[in-house]
């Protein structure tokens, strides 16, 4: 059998090590001799072994991903630090191990290791894991390098061992809960992005059906697999962009992606509001709502770095949407074009009388925020100021992160920020006792768990007693700190809350921790039984149906021709019935909430909803949809793509649909152009009564 490059190397060292003797007389003693080496040979190796178990006592002790995989490795390097630091010590006891066989064993345990250390840096963070994990199985690599060092461990006869069948079983276990998670956490990231497959709900239950020990990419449903790779790649391509914005060529590219995103001022109508540098517009061309915040040149640090990445990031549904940025004629002032948030920021929505903040609203919001840092973090930004005022609530109660990034830079982690009454509640103790200090995700997690008490207790974080800064600094540098709750949030909420703000940053969880344990609550809230006299336990994601329409009744009351619209009661009640109906993924319900959007002309959030229904087979969705497209209204125009969802909707029987399918063929508008199959659709739109359909066909002369 052929050697191998790293057996190669082995065979140089050992080479190098070989004492050497006369031919002439070979006794027990010269044997052994030439066999022997002095422990100076296996210092260097010993010494690099001792490294790596320090070195991956650190990788385990910050893995954001896969921290149990980590600590199986750990505990196995750990086993071999302490069998160098046993022959250290026991030297003269054991010269019988010092043999050029042993010292073979010995660089090839170091470079195994070395390979486990290389293995833990890939799944430790969610965007290597995610690269290792499309290009190998998880489950092969760990067994495989486990396996060798085991082999090696065994064949070295070190005093120190382990129980191998019993660490296999242990190691099993160890996989399929760290794999389990992080699909769990992948699930939950996609369902906060816009235009990846779980916004459509029929398709995020196929995302729930994944197998509870999947090791490769190929053992999941091709939707999961799309998914994983188009955020994979965008966080490659923002990855690289951070880390090489310096270079001439990359800003280059970063200032081509500016330009993409530029926009006139002569796009948009003025809105007639304004909040402070703010100020509403409307786009011509679709009715779409934006806010134009104003900034001066210098305000905005690597500008076009920031323009690139806010176009990456924007899949996310729970981070305030970025649309481009207007500059004036002279240069001096720009414009940056987001998402209007219709009840302003989190703090003013609570602080409104008139807005319901009960339990399901508070933990949809803390969800929304969950999942937009958590986004954030995979893109490794940080938002460096989380707090209410941050927080923007949509016209649909859409909880969405802003203000991050835009007066400071993206890698800049370590730049001080002037703590003020208001920041300093959130700020962590680290940061408060060295404003130097580095930031990073433990920061975030403090902030988010003091934004968490907030939401729960609808003030400020010691609101009540304490508003000079000194004063706020004493309370939260305080182990433990002070934070009481007199709301009737689950004890699952508030275990949260204190284990996000611990005094030491490593006590801390993390944020895809806070992530999951919200939506456990989430779930168990769903799961309350009813008040009836017979509780029915409610499955996960199921409405209480308690005075609720169905969804017919509440379509009727709405868009039927007898509704009663002077019953505005109802009429809320129907809109609310509509709203839960497709929050739960009905996809009749998620058509007629984008054609109330589309009524109120938010036409991007309304193709948005076409979309969602259209996938879902609903006809009416997909020819709208395909209308939108047709005419890009909310949506880039793409006749190719609409004539595909006119021919669904037609497939289902859609007379109006049927008819354009046969324009679009007849015209080769979308498609190629064909006569006789254009002139065939037209002619069964016309045979089901429709009358543009049989005009046509009498101008064109086309025999019916």
């Amino acid at each position: 059998m052929q050697k191998s490059n790293k057996d190669d190397k082995i065979d140089q060292v050992i080479d190098s090590y070989e004492i050497t003797s006369t031919a002439s007389c070979i006794t027990t003693q010269t044997l052994l001799l030439t066999t022997s080496l002095p422990i100076d040979k296996f210092i260097p190796v010993f010494g690099k072994i001792t490294k790596f178990v320090h070195e991956l006592a650190i990788l385990y002790q910050t893995a954001n991903h896969n921290k149990r995989i980590c600590g199986v490795l750990y505990d196995r390097i750990q086993v071999a630090g302490a069998a160098v630091e046993n022959l250290k010590v026991r030297e003269k006891h054991r010269k019988d191990f010092f043999t050029k066989e042993n010292l073979t064993l010995m660089l090839k345990l170091e470079q195994t290791i070395r390979e486990i250390m290389d293995f833990a840096k890939k799944v430790r963070e969610l965007r290597k894991w995610l690269k290792f994990f499309l290009a190998k199985s998880i489950n092969d690599t760990f067994t495989e390098l486990t396996g060798q060092f085991d082999g090696y461990m065994n064949s070295l006869n070190f005093i120190i061992t382990i129980n191998t069948n019993l660490q296999i079983e242990r190691d099993n276990e160890v996989l399929k809960a760290d794999i389990k998670q992080n699909f769990t956490h992948l699930q939950q990231l996609l369902e906060g992005t816009k235009d990846q497959l779980s916004t459509v709900d029929n398709q995020i239950s196929k995302f729930t059906e994944i197998k509870k020990d999947v090791f490769d990419i190929k053992e999941l449903n091709i939707e999961m697999q799309k998914g994983i790779i188009s955020m994979l790649s965008k966080f490659e391509e923002t990855s690289a962009i951070i880390h090489n914005f310096h270079d001439g060529e990359k800003l280059n590219q970063n200032y081509l992606n500016a330009i993409n995103a530029r926009l006139q001022m002569d796009d948009f109508d003025d809105g007639h509001e304004s909040r402070g540098k703010i100020r509403k517009k409307v786009k011509i061309i679709d009715g779409l709502e934006v806010a134009l915040k104003e900034f001066d040149n210098d305000q905005i640090p690597n500008f076009n770095l920031q323009i690139s990445i806010l176009t990456r990031i924007k899949d996310s549904r729970d981070i305030i949407q970025f649309h481009g940025f207007i500059e004036d004629e002279n240069h001096s002032k720009k414009y940056l074009v987001t998402e209007w948030a219709e009840h302003r920021d989190l703090r003013s929505y609570y602080k409104n009388p008139k807005n319901k903040m009960d339990i399901k609203t508070k933990l949809g919001f803390a969800l929304d925020i969950a999942r937009g840092l958590n986004f954030l973090e995979a893109y490794a930004i940080y938002h460096h100021d989380v707090r209410s005022e941050n927080v923007m609530i949509t016209f649909h109660k859409h909880a969405k992160i802003s203000n991050f990034g835009l007066s400071r830079g993206f890698t800049d982690a370590t730049r001080s920020f002037k703590a003020t009454p208001t920041s300093a509640r959130y700020m962590a103790p680290e940061k408060l006792r060295d404003i130097n200090h580095k930031y990073c995700r433990k920061c975030e997690v403090f902030s988010f768990g003091m934004l968490l008490w907030e939401i729960a207790e609808l003030k400020f974080p010691f609101e009540d007693k304490y508003n000079d800064i000194m004063d706020i600094t004493s309370q939260i540098m305080k182990n433990p700190i002070s934070l009481v709750f007199t709301s009737d949030v689950p004890e699952g909420w508030k275990r949260t809350v204190f284990d996000a703000v611990s005094h030491r940053s490593i006590d801390r969880i993390d944020l895809k921790e806070i992530l999951r344990r919200l939506g456990q609550l989430k779930y168990e809230l769903s799961s309350v039984p009813s008040s009836s006299s017979n509780p029915i336990p409610q499955q996960p994601n199921q409405m209480n149906i308690n005075n609720i329409l169905s969804i017919d009744d509440a379509i009727k009351q709405l868009f039927g021709k007898k509704q009663n619209s002077n019953d505005s009661e109802t009429n809320k009640r129907a809109y609310e019935t509509i709203e839960e109906y497709a929050e739960l993924g009905d996809i009749k319900a998620k058509f007629y909430i984008g054609y109330l959007l589309f009524k109120e002309n938010r036409f991007e959030q309304a193709v948005q909803f076409y979309k969602e229904s259209a996938e879902g087979n609903f006809d009416q969705a997909q020819f709208k949809y395909a209308e939108c497209l047709f005419h890009g209204k909310g949506v880039p125009k793409d006749h190719k793509l609409a004539f595909q969802y006119f021919l669904k909707a037609a497939n289902q029987g859609g007379v109006k649909a049927m008819f354009y399918v046969g324009k679009m063929i007849y015209n080769g508008i979308g498609t190629e152009n064909n006569l006789e199959q254009g002139q065939h659709w037209i002619r069964l739109a016309a045979h089901n009564g429709y009358e543009e359909a049989i005009d046509f066909c009498i101008n064109k002369e086309i025999k019916l």
